[in-house]
């Protein structure tokens, strides 16, 4: 059954992931496979990618690898707001845990129980990874009004951002290494010796291609 038209796709790789510019029956955009709308996603790596993907169907390349290295960057450099790396994920009662101590989650409805305030099992629990090179991670609860500052692990952050931007960015020759290194050469965004637009094959196609 025929569902829908898009003007423009953008899609990678062996898994199913894809993204497309849809104009009938109506106008949107489709995500498939991205971690757009995972869980334990967080609203910077949401929003980055959101607009990264709009700028790559709207067929502005060189900018959208501009956007996915200064979003990983603003992160290492913490120009982002820490509202923008909460977590939040739904906490079921401790004991239907296999290990319990090793959920972010329950460590951070354990810390906000601790503060005085309630927990519910099944309820959403909000935090922000403090800091990622302990087993397990360490993570403080956010709590809307409360005025405990809290200080993100900022490599963490980066490192997470990199590697979800990487799926995308790697089609055009961007690495994570490159999103992550402080140090990029200016001739990957010159509008004329773009490294990150797509190699034209060498075979040349024939009709027996599309057979």
């Amino acid at each position: 059954e025929f569902e829908k038209i898009m003007k423009s796709m953008f899609s990678h790789g062996k898994e199913k992931r894809y993204v497309g510019s849809i104009v009938w029956p109506k106008e949107e955009m489709i995500v498939r496979g991205y971690e757009i709308r995972r869980t334990d996603s967080f609203d910077i790596l949401s929003e980055t990618m959101t607009t990264v993907f709009e700028q790559i169907l709207d067929g502005h390349i060189d900018t959208a690898m501009k956007t996915c290295r200064q979003s990983v960057q603003d992160i290492l450099k913490n120009k982002t707001d820490s509202k923008k790396l909460i977590i939040s994920k739904g906490c079921k009662s401790f004991h239907l845990y296999v290990n319990p101590d090793s959920q972010a989650s329950v460590q951070a409805a354990k810390k906000m129980m601790e503060l005085g305030y309630e927990f519910i099992p099944g309820m959403k629990v909000a935090w922000i990874v403090t800091d990622a090179s302990k087993t397990p991670q360490e993570v403080e609860p956010f709590i809307e009004g409360s005025s405990t500052i809290i200080t993100p692990d900022l490599k963490y952050y980066a490192e997470r951002m990199a590697q979800s931007l990487a799926r995308i960015t790697e089609v055009y020759g961007m690495t994570e290494e490159d999103l992550l290194s402080k140090k990029v050469q200016t001739k990957l965004f010159e509008e004329d010796t773009s490294e990150y637009k797509i190699k034209k094959a060498e075979k040349k196609v024939t009709m027996r291609d599309f057979a």
